[in-house]
């Protein structure tokens, strides 16, 4: 563990992580879980393998958000330099989440719209 941080106004813990295989689908750097849930807030760092002859470097920066007693991603920004092209930037925003609502013992017995009832 690196250190505690405030991410997003919640307390947070910093954990510095580094794959012991060097595959594509593993990557290195940091990532901070939340203190009071301890789900998976924000996550930054590189492929633990370069996934191509022609890609310097990747950088990406996962960030997620609370909705409801639910976490779900709030953003993904990456940086990827290619060595011919030059350095491209993307960023895709995840919005209007909208979980449903927990339910109760009383709603969970309730007959669900459109139904078919005698």
């Amino acid at each position: 563990m690196a250190r505690t941080e405030v991410v997003s106004g919640r307390p947070a813990y910093a954990i510095d992580i580094t794959p012991k295989r060097h595959e594509e689908r593993l990557f290195q750097g940091r990532i901070w879980i939340d203190a009071e849930d301890y789900a998976l807030v924000r996550a930054e760092g590189k492929p633990a393998k370069n996934p191509s002859f022609w890609t310097k470097s990747v950088h990406f920066v996962h960030s997620y958000q609370k909705s409801g007693p639910f976490w779900f991603p709030a953003s993904t920004d990456s940086v990827t330099e290619v060595r011919i092209f030059g350095s491209t930037s993307l960023s895709i925003n995840y919005f209007d989440y909208a979980p449903n609502p927990l339910q109760t013992p009383e709603t969970a017995s309730a007959v669900a719209p459109g139904a078919l009832t005698q």
